[in-house]
């Protein structure tokens, strides 16, 4: 068995630190970039590296451009004969990697149809009523090939288009959402994944499935902060995982020990909650950005005690 991972983004600060950590727990490396990062790069002899010309279209919140890297090195994993892949990003440094538990997860009772589970975090999962518009999480993602081409292949995906979604979909809830003046935060790139997942397994299974039922029987939910990922920003500085709004999933609503809370499409935060979020927000931000600063610095001195 191979297991590979794809470092898919732009070439941002810390990336030498990101591709050294990963390297260590992967048969195959993939870092799939684009022509523009190519004098950005200083290549490893065991990575393997795809510079992708950019789409036509980059999509709001950059969705084509997150979509056809992964495509891309996907489709180089299986030439290098991979049996599993992850999906990472180029500006995050996981601390606390174990492939295997990894496969376990993605091996954890599955049903005939499928070769394994995608795992990924809860961050990000959210279930909204009409049911196209939910959402599962971009960050990150791991599975058997099979299953992650299903995710994030890029057939029947236009590049021309700021945003894609399946013919059903268009069937069902109609087009009065396509000019939405909240467009781009109602169907973010985290629900055009959903999406055109949900179109993919109606197609292949022929079968409907509500958010909550894919989630369930296609994905393993944990909690994102298990990898003690470090997530670079700018100049030097953290990206925190926070968005506090919504109601999003959690690892205990994924094993049942918490009820999945619904919301309707267009759900407005209350006048009161934004304005707690504009104090909470700061707070947790600097919080996050001190623990990182640590975490790195302690990898840093680990690394060079370790030779």
């Amino acid at each position: 068995m191979k297991i590979g991972c794809i470092i898919q983004g732009d070439i941002r600060e810390n990336f030498d630190f990101v591709c050294q950590e990963i390297m260590k727990h992967f048969d195959v490396t993939i870092v799939s970039t684009w022509t523009s990062e190519f004098d950005k790069v200083k290549k490893i002899d065991k990575i393997h590296y795809i510079f992708n010309e950019l789409p036509e279209e980059y999509g709001y919140s950059n969705r084509n451009l997150q979509r056809l890297s992964t495509s891309n090195g996907i489709n180089l994993a299986r030439k290098l004969n991979c049996d599993y892949v992850l999906k990472w990003r180029t500006d995050m440094l996981p601390l606390k990697l174990d492939v295997n538990k990894l496969l376990t997860m993605s091996n954890f009772n599955l049903s005939n149809q499928v070769k394994s589970r995608i795992v990924t975090c809860a961050f990000r999962n959210l279930t909204v009523t009409p049911d196209w518009f939910s959402s599962i999480p971009d960050l990150f993602s791991f599975g058997h090939i099979d299953m992650m081409e299903l995710l994030w292949s890029d057939y029947n995906i236009d590049y021309s288009k700021k945003f894609n979604f399946p013919n059903l979909m268009q069937v069902e809830v109609g087009k009065d959402w396509l000019i939405d003046k909240n467009i781009i935060g109602n169907y973010c790139a985290e629900t055009e994944l959903y999406s055109v997942f949900k179109g993919r397994i109606i197609d292949k299974f022929n079968i409907k499935l509500t958010h909550e039922d894919i989630v369930k029987e296609f994905f393993y939910l944990f909690n994102h902060d298990d990898l003690k990922i470090v997530w670079f920003g700018k100049n030097q500085s953290f990206r925190p995982i926070l968005a506090l709004y919504y109601p999003w999933w959690t690892a205990k609503t994924w094993m049942g020990k918490k009820n999945v809370e619904v919301i309707s499409y267009g759900y407005p935060a209350s006048f009161y909650s934004r304005i707690l979020m504009k104090i909470i927000v700061p707070i947790l931000t600097y919080t996050s950005n001190i623990k990182q600063k640590y975490q790195l610095i302690r990898y840093l001195n680990n690394n060079i005690h370790n030779g």
